[in-house]
Formats: structure tokens, sequence, C-alpha cells
């Protein structure tokens, strides 16, 4: 049997300690890869659950994917969801929603967990038909959709599904101006993070759009100016009590092509949320209070919305 001498076990000792090291290195390299965060969501419960908690199927399109998508309007992002079908009115009689087969009127759109006051088309009609149209894409940090009843939640308005659109929260000091455009529509948006000082923090979103005019076209379509504005406000009481103050505004002045006409059609939203957000030692509970009204001038008519709620 060949005998190593001290030197050449001293150099097989180095090598095999070098290379558990390295691959232990490796491996311990290799697993920062693998824990991420699961995606939470609110609109299923009203909670914060992970999406396998929750006991429906829920949806969540993430700042990413909207990014991804290259999409400029809310409406372009829903159309990649699953089992969600929206069929464009092109502003003249509004979005028709399907989800699984359910109809617009049993489908309930929401802004971050809030109702926002609308107008129905028709006398039976849902007041969802045009909301997109007043969404600024821009300011969306993500949508989650549940697929399937929601009535126990939030009413016979969402016995089909919710739609929650969540707006972006305050992250850094930064000033952003963009523009979007696309075949039927371009916009100019606008974007200020004051970011945290001391216990304030603020958002402000402004957004210009206009829907262009297709002259010679088929009739059935709008077009004419849009503008939106949001304010988002956080101030932290303490560790444990926060309040929020959101504003929005939207006013929109299109025309309407119709067969033999064309009408004009001013309109204009106002909605103001604030909400309380406490924690104790053994559960944490919110308040939220909101007055939404929409103004139809062309046919001087009002719809108004008024909630008080606690999760």
């Amino acid at each position: 049997m060949q005998k190593f001498s001290k030197k050449s076990s001293l150099v097989l000792t180095l090598c095999i300690l070098s290379a558990i090291s390295s691959s232990g290195y490796a491996a311990e390299k290799d697993s920062l890869h693998q824990y991420n965060l699961d995606e939470y969501v609110v609109t299923a419960t009203r909670t914060a659950l992970t999406q396998k908690e929750v006991p429906q199927s829920v949806e969540v399109i993430t700042k990413a994917d909207i990014q991804n998508v290259g999409a400029i309007s809310v409406r372009d992002v829903l159309k990649t969801a699953t089992n969600l079908h929206i069929d464009d009115g092109g502003g003249g009689h509004g979005d028709q929603f399907t989800i699984r087969g359910s109809v617009t009127n049993d489908i309930l759109i929401l802004v971050n967990g809030r109702r926002i006051a609308g107008e129905n088309i028709y006398p039976n009609g849902s007041s969802n038909t045009r909301i997109l149209d007043r969404l600024n894409l821009s300011n969306v940090e993500r949508i989650e959709i549940v697929r399937g009843p929601g009535g126990a939640l939030y009413g016979s308005d969402a016995q089909g599904g919710v739609i929650n659109i969540i707006t972006k929260k305050s992250e850094k000091p930064e000033f952003i101006i963009g523009m979007t455009s696309g075949s039927r529509e371009m916009s100019n948006y606008y974007h200020l993070d004051t970011g945290r000082d001391n216990k304030f923090s603020a958002v402000l979103d402004a957004n210009f759009s206009k829907l262009r005019n297709f002259e010679g076209k088929a009739a059935g379509f709008t077009y004419g100016p849009k503008q939106s504005y949001t304010l988002d406000m956080d101030y932290d009481m303490d560790t444990k009590n926060r309040l929020n103050l959101v504003l929005d505004y939207d006013k929109e002045n299109l025309q309407y092509q119709g067969t033999r006409s064309i009408s004009q059609r001013i309109q204009n939203r106002k909605t103001a949320a604030l909400t309380y957000e406490g924690e104790s030692t053994n559960s944490k509970y919110s308040l939220t209070s909101t007055y939404s009204q929409f103004e139809n001038e062309t046919n001087n008519k009002k719809y108004k919305f008024w909630n008080c709620r606690s999760p």
C-alpha cells in the first residue's frame, strides 16, 4: 500500500476542506433565491391573506405585469386577466364585463376597496360601464380580481365578482413626467411623491388625456379631452395609529359621434375618503368614510354616494 507523506496529507486535507466550503457557499448562495414573499390580497375577505389562503379564485395583476403589458389604460390591463372579458363600447354605451358568464350588473369595481359614484346608462344598467374611462393607469399599483360571488361582503352588485384597483402609496421623494400613446388615446401624466417627512407623506397624480377623433369612421365613439387629479396623504399619529385622506377629481368634455348627429358629454366626479387605522395588543381595526359625487352637466343629473364602513 502506498503511503502518503505528511505534506501530501496536508495538501489533500486542504483540498477537501476547500471543496466542502465552496459547495456549502454555493448552496447557501443558491438558497437565497428560493425564498419569495407570498402575494397578499385584501379584496376577497377585507383582511390581508395570501392567495393560497383565500377561499375564492383570485388573480393579482402586479405593477410589473402592468409595465410588461405596455398598456395605456386600465381597460387594456384587464383584458389580460383570466376568465374576464370586456366588450369595449367605444364610449357610446360604456363597457360590458363578463366574469365566468356573469353580466356587468353583477361585477363591482372598487378603488382601494371603496365604491365610487357612477351613472347608469340604462334604467336597469350598471354604474360600472364608464368607470374604466376615468381611471388613471399611471397611478395604479396593482389590480385584484375576485372571481365568484362577493355579495356577503359587498352586496348584490358583487354576485359575479369584484375588481379592486389599488393605487400607489408614498415610497420615496420623486417627480415623474411621462407620456403614453395608443391608437385611440394619448396621455400626459405627472407623479409627485414627497416621501416620508417625519409623520407625513403625500402622493399627487395628475393625468391629461385626449381621445382621438376618427373623422370619416363609423358612428359610435367619443372623442375629446379628459383630466384627473388624485391627492393621497398619510399621517402617522403614532406607531399604532394612522390617518389617510384621499381627494380625487376628474372631468371630461367629450363629443359623442352618433349615427346622425354629434352630442356633447360634459361630466365630472369628486371623491373624498378619510380612513383611520389603529392597532391594539390583540387586534387591528379601521374605519373609512367615503363621499363621492358624479355630475352629468349635459343632462343636468347628479349621482351621489356616501358610505361609512369598518372591515
